[in-house]
């Protein structure tokens, strides 16, 4: 299969990034989407666990890039007890820690641990899907931004201000 070539491009602005169609614009991820966040972990209580809400950790990435269901699952209270919130279907899930760069995409609400940074996706901008492919190929990109002494981490905020072309 051989893709046509766009007539024009331009230069991107972002090192990494290079020439991009000249229709095209690079964007900062918190420019272009609704949020971006990560949680935390409910405490180990069983009133916590065990309930009906999705909880994604990066070994769930690790194993689909797709997730409507996780290894684990937690209560209401166990998502009141925590800094997680729910996020919809078509959000980006992005593991931020343990490894950096796995990405997967959201096909049921659900919430995750701090392992995660989850990219609530603004449809009117791009597609989940476009954006899936897209953060997915900034892999090595996300892993030099990563910091740390025990183990590499990305930030929110470094997230936030990733270039990407629109």
């Amino acid at each position: 299969m051989t893709l046509t070539p766009y007539p024009e491009y331009q230069d991107s602005g972002v090192d990494w990034l290079g020439d991009i169609p000249s229709h095209w614009e690079a964007h900062k991820l918190k420019y272009v989407s609704q949020k971006i966040i990560g949680g935390s972990t409910p405490p180990k209580d069983s009133v916590y666990w065990d309930g009906n809400i999705i909880w994604v950790t990066p070994e769930d990435i690790s194993r689909n890039d797709r997730i409507r269901k996780s290894r684990r699952t937690i209560t209401q209270a166990g998502l009141l007890a925590c800094s997680s919130v729910l996020v919809p279907a078509g959000s980006i899930i992005l593991t931020s820690r343990a490894p950096v760069g796995n990405v997967a995409l959201a096909e049921a609400e659900l919430c995750t641990n701090q392992g995660c940074k989850t990219i609530v996706v603004d449809p009117s901008t791009f597609d989940s899907l476009y954006g899936f492919f897209l953060i997915s190929s900034l892999k090595n990109e996300l892993q030099s931004l990563s910091k740390g002494t025990t183990f590499y981490e990305i930030s929110t905020s470094v997230l936030a201000n990733v270039f990407i072309p629109l």
